[in-house]
């Protein structure tokens, strides 16, 4: 099973009700970006990095 299956697995066994309007925005741009993160080394930071950037840039947005 890949990365991106295992990660849409796991979300989806999240329950909604026990999740932030946070949690859920976060979990929204990790899903929107997963690929562009998945294809980054941990080395480096490089994943940290883009997460950093990913969030940075939907700071304000609803």
């Amino acid at each position: 099973m890949s990365r991106k299956n295992e990660f849409y697995k796991w979300v989806n066994q999240l329950k909604s009700t026990d999740l932030s309007a946070t949690d859920n925005k976060l979990i929204n741009m990790l899903i929107d970006n997963f690929d562009i993160i998945e294809s980054l080394s941990t080395a480096g930071g490089n994943r940290a990095k883009k997460l950093v950037e990913i969030i940075s840039s939907n700071h304000d947005t609803a």
